[in-house]
Formats: structure tokens, sequence, C-alpha cells
């Protein structure tokens, strides 16, 4: 929440919206359709402002989705009134019964929610082919007034997840939801973790083409995208407990796990302390860890010219939809990664501009607040590493049109250290106890499995398959 926000609207205020008759205009209800279908994303206004949207999919009468709640909030700067959203919250308990659908969100998602139970419970009644009503109820299912308005967005601009996923939630402890998403197939379970500030989402089209041969799933840590936000929990050994608890609740035998990034140490922390569990281990570049010694690589790195120490930000037209951000960030970081996963990681502002991120700054920062060293020698399972080397000297010097032959020796500087740091970090994989394969990528990009997917791709069928 930004500073300059100086005042909210007492919780009382969300409650009345939902339940006095003052809060709504009564119309006559509009012809509801011979089919209704609560499928879309439904949109309620407070003040002038967002209040409520509900993502909502249905197939055969059954409903999953979630709802974003928006703070109210008065600016110091302008004294005027401006809403801010709140992460998404999974539907629970969702039922249909004719044009009525009930449903439960955990009260601490829906921050101005009354406390009456364990959870704030809601019924929406379909008013028209995209008008319905909402109405907030109390512990005896009681509601009162005529409900906030809901509309449903006009699906000829509604954007719409184009991946080829299911979403479940799955309680990993009491009041934890973690989103696990499964592209289907046949075969082998694999589960993907993504890296820091990431959801499953990026890894929407690459697992897609994995479902031919094995039964692809991906889990959403907690602190992001559609997965709660406890304020704690954030260690190695919760992370990887967490995942744990998606396998059994899956009923997952031996997965083949493939981590990005910093879900390295998941994989580090699964293949040494819970072993049985797994069938094997793929680092997609993961393999950095708390034996590195950045001493070197930082004070060199200081000294690299301002446009390569500073990442470009977006313009305002590069915010002004998450398309157009889209292609900011593929032609500034030099990968596609897919839409769905920038929805997941910043709310969408009411004129469908790019919002503020969703993940509160102390998720990454207890993620990161302890590093360890990990046994490598002591990995059970058998491991494939994918290591991507950064772009040649002579080519950052290129791209970056150096000229100062001082700057151009610390570009080189750089990159040295660099290299010697990777190869120290495939001498402790190589250490893995059962048997270690691992494919270097030269010039590839940090999200190995989108530079250079049709390599890892067939590295990891061929690795899958000999896994017993």
């Amino acid at each position: 929440m930004k500073a300059h926000w100086a005042a909210l609207i007492p919780a009382l205020a969300f409650a009345t919206a939902f339940n006095q008759s003052s809060s709504v205009v009564a119309q006559s209800p509009a012809a509801t359709p011979a089919n209704p279908s609560f499928a879309g994303t439904w949109e309620g206004k407070m003040n002038d402002l967002p209040g409520i949207a509900l993502k909502i999919e249905e197939t055969d009468r059954k409903v999953k989705g979630a709802a974003i709640f928006y703070f109210q909030e008065r600016s110091s700067a302008d004294g005027a009134w401006h809403a801010s959203a709140e992460h998404p919250a999974p539907l629970l308990a969702p039922r249909v019964v004719g044009t009525t659908l009930t449903f439960e969100v955990e009260h601490h998602k829906c921050h101005e929610c009354v406390e009456l139970g364990a959870n704030a419970k809601f019924r929406m009644e379909l008013a028209g082919p995209d008008e319905a009503r909402l109405w907030k109820l109390d512990d005896q299912r009681v509601d009162k007034g005529w409900g906030l308005r809901l509309t449903r967005r006009n699906e000829s601009v509604s954007w719409r997840d184009p991946s080829k996923h299911g979403v479940q939630f799955v309680a990993v402890e009491d009041g934890v939801l973690l989103e696990v998403l499964d592209w289907g197939g046949s075969g082998r379970p694999i589960v993907l973790l993504a890296g820091l500030g990431f959801s499953a989402h990026v890894f929407d089209g690459f697992a897609e083409k994995l479902t031919d041969t094995y039964h692809v799933y991906g889990i959403t840590r907690r602190g992001y995208g559609a997965s709660s936000r406890p304020k704690s929990g954030y260690t190695e050994e919760r992370l990887a407990e967490d995942d744990l608890r998606v396998f059994d609740a899956l009923r997952l035998a031996s997965p083949v796990v493939a981590g990005h990034s910093v879900a390295g140490n998941e994989l580090s922390e699964l293949g040494i302390h819970h072993y049985d569990r797994i069938g094997g281990l793929v680092y997609l570049e993961a393999l950095n860890d708390a034996g590195d010694d950045w001493t070197d690589y930082d004070a060199l790195s200081a000294k690299l010219p301002e446009s390569m120490r500073k990442p470009p930000s977006p313009s305002p037209s590069d915010l002004k939809s998450f398309a157009t951000y889209r292609e900011w960030r593929t032609r500034t970081q030099g990968v596609a990664i897919p839409e769905a996963e920038w929805r997941n990681d910043f709310a969408e502002n009411p004129d469908g501009s790019v919002g503020e991120r969703m993940t509160p700054a102390f998720v990454p920062q207890a993620i990161m607040a302890v590093g360890y060293a990990h046994d490598y020698d002591q990995i059970r399972v058998p491991v494939l590493a994918f290591v991507g080397y950064p772009p040649l000297p002579q080519d950052q010097i290129r791209q970056a049109h150096i000229t100062e032959p001082a700057e151009r020796v610390i570009i080189e500087a750089v990159f040295g250290t660099s290299v010697g740091m990777i190869k120290n970090r495939i001498k402790r994989i190589e250490r893995a106890g059962v048997s270690t394969r691992v494919i270097e990528l030269w010039d590839a990009n940090h999200f190995v499995f989108l530079s250079n997917e049709a390599e890892v791709l067939r590295e990891m069928r061929a690795f899958v398959a000999s896994v017993h």
C-alpha cells in the first residue's frame, strides 16, 4: 500500500454496500436466459470505483474461480478516492442451484469483511444475461437489502488464459491454499516450480509441450499469484513441505520435480531430505545457493557502465495494457513470458492498464533471508541440470555500444568471474549421489526453458524416460 494513501473507508462501508438498499438503484430484473451461466468476469462498484471482481469458470454447472477485492482509499495528494486491488481470493465451496451461486472466501482475503466465522459467505443471483446481484451473508446465511449490482464484462474484450490447464487449490496448512495448475497428460508426473517473483503460469506453453508423454503440474508457492499470502512459512524447509502436501493431495507417486532459479533450494531440500518421495530433479538455471561467493562479482559489477547496471523502466504507454507490457518485457528481457504470468503478478487497473505488484515485499525478502549451502552429495535421486552462461563479452559490448577501453575491460572481467562461479556450481552438483547430467547452454537467458525450449524439452524427455 502506498504511503500517500491516508484514509481507508471504514470496514462497515463494505457491508453497507451489500446490505443497504440505498447503496444500489432498484431496477426491474432483466430476463434471465434459459440456460444461465456464471462464467466470465463480473464487476461491482462502490463509490463509483471498483469494489469487487469475480472471475468465474463454469463447466457442466461446476464452478471455480476467484474474487478480487479492492481497497477504497482517499489520496492525500488530491483528496479524491482511489481503488487499489487486493490479491485474488479463491472461491471456496462453490455451489450452483438454478440461477443462484453460493461460495465462500477466507476472511483474511476479504479485508473489509466483518469477522463472523471461518470464511466470508456470499450469494450471487443472476438477474439477466449480463447482470447479477451479490449479497454478503451472515453465519445463518441471511442477507438483507438489494445487494451489490454486478455486471458481466464484455467477453469480446475480456482476456482469457489460453493455456489448457485446470486450476485447483490445495490446503497445505490451516489457512494456506496453493494454486495448482494441471496441464493434463498421462504417464509419469512432472511438477514445475517457478523462480522468485513468479507463479506457475510462467510455464504456460512450455508445460503443454510435455503432456504428450507425461502428466504435468505446476505449483504456485505461497505468497504469489492466486496462492495464499501468509505472514510466515517461507523457509526452504517449509516450502518443500508445501510441495509434499500437494503431492499427497494429488496422490503423486515419485514425480520428477523441475524448478527454475530460486526453486533450486526446494529441489535440493527434497533431494536431500525427502528423496524417497520423488523420482528425480531437474534444475533449470537453479544451482545458485549460499555456497556462492559473490564478493568479486559484486565489486566488479559496481564498476559496469550505468546503462548495464540499471534495468530499463516501462513507460506509461508500455503499461497501458498487459499486452503492451508483455511486449515491452519481451523486448527488454529477451524472452516471451506468458501474459497470464504478468496478470498473476500485477493488479489490473479499472482502465485495463497494469497496476501495482500484488505480492507484498516481505514475501521475497523472507524467501531470500536465509540461504543454505547445500550438501549435494547427499542427494539420492538422479539429477538433470541446465546451466546458462551470459552472452560473450564482445556481444555485450556491441549491444551496449561501449567504446571506452576501461569499460570493455570491466565487462570482460565480470564475464570471467561469472563463468568461474558457474563452473563451481557445476562441480558442486556433479557430487549428487546417484547420477548427474549437466547441460551447458552458452548465451542463454536465465529463463532457459523459454530461450532454449527445444533443447530443454528434448533433454527433459530423455531424462524422465530414464528415471526408474
